[in-house]
């Protein structure tokens, strides 16, 4: 047993943040174990889910893990497989990448420190992103994961992120001289590549070049397609990865020029208010000099008015197309119900004085006209683990 070990492996503990290219760097690792193994590195299956992130190792030290990562095997059992892969690959450092893990105090204690105290060293590597960027690509991806009917504004607004509080954490309990943060930014990379700086900070020469490639992880959609996935709002859609490449096809055929994404001069000057000291203290405390001004915000807003208008003319052939290729939008009638009135009531003054946005939907989707438009969904879902990890 490694617990309370004063020699062995460091364990790098790569803790994201989400949105800084961690599902890349993991697939990565995952397809790599050769390339490790020469420079003596080990990124143990233990934990580890297909996609070659460990979150269900993460998952189990949780206090309220996300639903679908609720049955894990225990962290005990886990930590017994850990063992033993470490016993047999003998590595100088052994690899655990979970994003669920950068914020610490969603873990048990006394869990952490049954990962933490089986090595006699822990290095902790993670990537921050400028709180902008940050928030237009979980925006992005929430909505290509599951939906939500929050306008991009609203879901800044809800939800708040301090990423100088989380380095400070992990520094309580690690020290500071074992942190490794870095800012998401390409200019400050090696080789301006962030696999290749994510392997500097594990005390190699390895290079990007050394891992096996890995197809793009959640791609970000055009944001005319979010908006419309937006309206659609959070009711289950069985098919959704189908409904999102063929809207993305669709609209990129309508107009290959995408348009911006939603971040008014309003939002993002509240953004920089908010978040221009908190960045300045990141970078005088973790970066080095030559990057004092990596998450700093630029002095012009962007010029963008807000999410796109969506027409009807973009959305009724989508639909049309939708229904002749089977594409399943729910299980149950009143989810299909609640959806169509929805659109009607956010894109009725697109159609004034023609016949109705409900009626025409239905008859596309051969279904009969039905009086009332149904209520709205029950609100933003609360944000949980699997956000961190998306």
């Amino acid at each position: 047993m490694l617990a309370h070990v004063t020699c062995g492996p460091t364990l790098y503990l790569h803790v994201g943040t989400n949105k800084t290219a961690t599902t890349t760097i993991q697939a990565r690792l995952a397809a790599s174990p050769d390339a490790l193994a020469r420079r003596g590195l080990l990124y143990p299956k233990a934990g580890r889910l297909p996609s070659g992130a460990h979150h269900v190792l993460a998952a189990a030290m949780h206090r309220h893990p996300p639903p679908d990562l609720r049955d894990v095997p225990p962290l005990a059992a886990q930590l017994e497989e850990l063992e033993a892969e470490v016993a047999a690959a003998r590595p100088r450092g052994v690899v655990v990448s979970s994003e669920m893990l950068w914020r610490r105090e969603r873990h048990r204690p006394e869990a952490m420190d049954a990962l933490l105290q089986r090595f006699p060293r822990t290095v902790v590597v993670l990537f921050v992103r400028r709180q902008d960027a940050w928030h237009l690509s979980r925006y992005n991806s929430l909505q290509r994961r599951r939906g939500t009917a929050s306008s991009f504004a609203d879901f800044v607004r809800r939800r708040p992120v301090a990423f100088l509080e989380g380095v400070e954490r992990w520094a309580e309990r690690v020290g500071a001289e074992a942190m490794r943060v870095r800012p998401f930014v390409p200019e400050a990379w090696r080789d301006g590549d962030v696999t290749s700086e994510f392997l500097a900070q594990l005390d190699t020469e390895l290079q990007a070049d050394d891992l096996a490639d890995a197809p793009l992880h959640n791609p970000s959609l055009r944001w005319d397609v979010v908006e419309v996935l937006r309206l659609l709002g959070e009711a289950p859609i069985p098919d959704r990865e189908r409904l999102v490449g063929l809207l993305e096809r669709r609209f990129a055929e309508r107009s290959p020029e995408p348009p911006p994404p939603p971040l008014t001069e309003d939002l993002f000057l509240e953004l920089r208010a908010r978040h221009a000291e908190e960045n300045r203290r990141l970078a005088a405390d973790w970066f080095r000099r030559d990057e004092a001004e990596a998450l700093a915000f630029p002095a012009d807003p962007p010029a963008s008015t807000g999410s796109p208008d969506v027409e009807l003319a973009d959305v009724l052939p989508v639909l049309s197309e939708v229904w002749r290729q089977r594409i399943r939008l729910g299980n149950h009638v009143s989810a299909l119900r609640r959806r169509v009135g929805r659109l009607e009531r956010r894109l009725a003054h697109l159609d004034r004085g023609r016949v109705s946005w409900s009626g025409r939907v239905r008859r596309l989707l051969g279904r009969p006209s039905m009086p009332g438009s149904g209520k709205e969904g029950s609100g933003e879902r609360r944000e949980d683990a699997r956000e961190d990890a998306g």
